[in-house]
């Protein structure tokens, strides 16, 4: 284990470039952090909220190409050329606060899901953005089933995952409704209600759909089997998961400060620690399958996991 100079605040989101190359953290403060994992070299994009009150950098994305970073902070997201000092792009006609990104799967759009800015329900859509025009697409989202666009108006959207194919979208709606769609056209695939959804995760193949629920509680789903696993094993809340890139491995992290791996073969605990960096907020496997980022209350270190 090893922690990465440059960041002691919370850090509540994490994400690498395809290539490893990168690790970008966002957290507690209005700077999106960028280390170069080659030299250990730490870059800074400063990302100043347009509102009145300082907002956290809430989700951080990378393209599938690596060569951009997009990054929300309070309402408004932005788009950076990784060579570049100052984001490509504002994208700032969000009706709530950012609280996912991801790209699709050929790099042309970036959504950007919203919740309410006091952590309550309300001021939810999915947000589709052209990064080549930075032209919002409300089109795509407009042809959705106009209940569900009014339900998740209401509820606000905690968790969004695209599947590695980039056929499915797995939406959280203030944190107690699992929601699965055929991506881009919304067709409804799943609906499942269970207090405390915090986070949703597909697995690297996309048969299985892993979330974070009901205080310690981790549940994966094979989309193809009836009832999901459940895995009851922190102490307090569970906040974030991750797959390994060959998806034999799950990994959860908690307010307790532990991160548990699961062998998802087996679905047993494989190993267990604690870091001593706070409450963590935020688990990510590095593409390679080398090393895993881990961001808590106290910063981020990197843990090698090769050979596990």
């Amino acid at each position: 284990m090893r922690p990465l100079e440059g960041a002691r605040e919370p850090v509540y989101c994490l994400a690498y470039s395809r290539d490893s190359h990168w690790l970008a953290a966002g957290g507690a403060w209005e700077t999106m952090r960028l280390w170069d994992l080659s030299t250990g070299v730490l870059e800074r994009f400063t990302a100043k909220s347009r509102c009145v009150y300082s907002h956290p950098v809430s989700a951080v994305a990378f393209s599938p190409d690596g060569s951009e970073l997009a990054w929300g902070c309070g309402q408004t997201a932005y788009l950076c050329d990784l060579v570049a000092s100052h984001p490509r792009l504002v994208l700032d006609r969000h009706r709530g606060s950012v609280s996912c990104l991801a790209f699709s799967g050929d790099g042309q759009l970036l959504l950007a899901s919203t919740r309410s800015n006091c952590n309550e329900a309300g001021a939810g859509a999915v947000h589709c953005w052209d990064v080549v025009t930075g032209s919002w697409r409300p089109d795509i989202w407009a042809a959705w089933d106009r209940r569900f666009q009014e339900q998740t108006l209401a509820r606000g959207i905690w968790s969004l995952a695209l599947s590695p194919d980039g056929t499915k979208l797995a939406l959280i709606l203030t944190r107690e409704r699992l929601s699965l769609f055929d991506w881009p056209v919304g067709t409804s695939r799943l609906t499942v209600d269970d207090p405390g959804l915090w986070m949703v995760a597909f697995s690297p193949e996309g048969s299985l759909l892993a979330t974070v629920a009901n205080g310690t509680r981790v549940n994966v789903r094979d989309l193809s089997a009836p009832l999901p696993r459940y895995h009851d094993a922190h102490t307090r809340q569970a906040t974030s998961i991750s797959f390994s890139p060959g998806g034999t491995i799950l990994a959860s992290g908690s307010i307790d400060g532990t991160v548990i791996l699961w062998d998802v073969s087996a679905w047993r605990e494989r190993a267990r620690y604690d870091w001593g960096i706070g409450p963590v907020h935020a688990v990510a496997f590095a593409p390679d399958g080398m090393t895993l980022a881990v961001g808590g209350d106290k910063g981020v270190v990197l843990c090698d996991i090769d050979g596990l």
